[in-house]
């Protein structure tokens, strides 16, 4: 039943909400008078029946400033009296726009768990106790999560930018190397050859993702699983950040480069890695056993790593999935309760050029397993030879591939998992 009814109101007469939670910058302001200048004031405010502001407290103060006092506005005004709970979550829902949380006024006079039921649980901390603005913004500014957390946590993660690619210079330049062990261009043997993200056509895994991820999902003396081990990337950073790892790796010859590099590198706590088919060898790990998986699986035949024949890049995509799907379902009961995985994928082409649907099929292949699909991000990648790609757009209108899809899933309840990490820690010194 609709409680509202829609009258005219003099600007004067409507009463500003003291404690609103949204705050707005003079800029923002002054840009808000500007549109109401060229648009005109259409959109209804919103009070409870004593005349106080629930929604439209920055157009009301614009309007103010304006010298409209006087001017008569469409107000929204209940025919009944409203709870308490009510007028909570107007004031909240209705101020998404045209300024900024007051973290403080939120602290003293919301409820976090009304606050994520009304859908905003990416604007607020999951945890009251957590929830303090100088802890989050210690100099005031969005731009100090980059040393909370090494990267703002945001959806998107530039690995572009120069404090990026100064961090992963400082990981190279301690030895790590994720090329030996590996064919100096894998792609040259692949039969849909897409993509090259390292310039001799061989992907690498980017030490400062491995070093985030890590970060914000694990804590240190958490054991590790990675079931598509790689190069040494994944293995070496877990164990500089203090992380129990145990990689599985099909060929010989990448594990035995692997070791080698961590017994220079690492110093105690060195990365395991055993050598076979994770298809065989997961079953037969221990169940419970592991508190994060990290891994980057083969993209099917992208990149063809050897001819061995239970190498997932040398099947065709159908036999491959299913194997995959397979592998992922064996994690599943090897981790314990309330664990997270990130899991680093990129979509590919088949042989007429089509997307498989490979990002969309792991997803699927994790929630069948009984995994929750909790984060998606994007890492924009450096661009390397892509210019030189974008030659074959004209004849082929394939748009240049720069960014691979990062996925977090949780087995379990991702807010005990939370707690469970306790507060994020970066390292400070290599």
């Amino acid at each position: 039943m609709d409680i509202w009814q829609v009258k005219n109101i003099k600007v004067k007469d409507l009463l500003p909400n003291k404690k609103n939670p949204r705050k707005i910058s003079k800029e923002n302001l002054k840009k808000l008078k500007s549109k109401i200048e060229r648009l005109g004031f259409h959109n209804p405010v919103k009070v409870d029946d004593k005349m106080n502001l629930l929604g439209g407290n920055q157009r009301v103060k614009a309007l103010l400033e304006m010298g409209a006092a006087e001017l008569e506005i469409p107000v929204m005004i209940p025919n009944r009296p409203l709870t308490k709970k009510e007028k909570d979550e107007i004031i909240i829902t209705d101020n998404i726009s045209d300024g900024e949380w007051d973290w403080d006024i939120l602290k003293e006079e919301w409820n976090m768990d009304d606050l994520n039921d009304w859908g905003l649980e990416w604007d607020l901390p999951d945890d009251k106790e957590d929830f303090d603005k100088d802890e989050m913004f210690p100099d005031g500014k969005a731009g100090s999560l980059k040393e909370k957390y090494l990267a703002a946590p945001f959806s998107v993660l530039d690995a572009k930018k120069g404090d990026w690619q100064e961090r992963k210079k400082a990981w190279i330049d301690l030895g790590v190397d994720s090329g030996e062990g590996r064919a100096e261009n894998l792609l040259s043997l692949s039969k849909t050859t897409i993509l090259a993200s390292a310039g001799n056509g061989t992907s690498i895994f980017d030490p400062v993702l491995c070093e985030i991820l890590y970060s914000w999902f694990s804590k240190e003396g958490d054991a590790i699983i990675d079931p598509f081990s790689g190069g040494s990337v994944r293995g070496i950073v877990a164990s500089c950040l203090n992380r129990k790892y145990t990689g599985i790796d099909l060929r010989p010859e990448q594990i035995e480069a692997n070791e080698k590099q961590a017994n220079n590198i690492c110093k105690n706590n060195k990365p395991k890695y055993i050598t076979g088919d994770s298809a065989k060898i997961l079953p037969i790990l221990k169940d419970n056993s592991f508190d994060f998986c990290l891994s980057c699986p083969p993209y099917s035949d992208l990149e063809v790593y050897s001819d061995l024949p239970d190498d997932l890049s040398n099947m065709p995509y159908d036999k491959f999935f299913e194997v995959y799907q397979d592998i992922i379902k064996n994690i599943y009961p090897k981790l314990k309760e309330n664990a997270f995985v990130a899991w680093v994928v990129g979509e590919i082409r088949d042989k007429n050029g089509n997307m498989r649907g490979f990002v969309p099929d792991t997803i699927k292949a994790f929630k069948d397993a009984g995994f929750n699909f909790y984060n998606e991000m994007i890492l924009t990648t450096m661009l390397g030879t892509s210019m030189l790609r974008t030659k074959a757009f004209q004849s082929s209108r394939k748009v240049v591939k720069v960014h691979q899809n990062v996925l977090i899933f949780c087995k379990g309840d991702a807010k005990k998992t939370t707690k469970k990490l306790g507060k994020v820690e970066i390292l400070k010194d290599f």
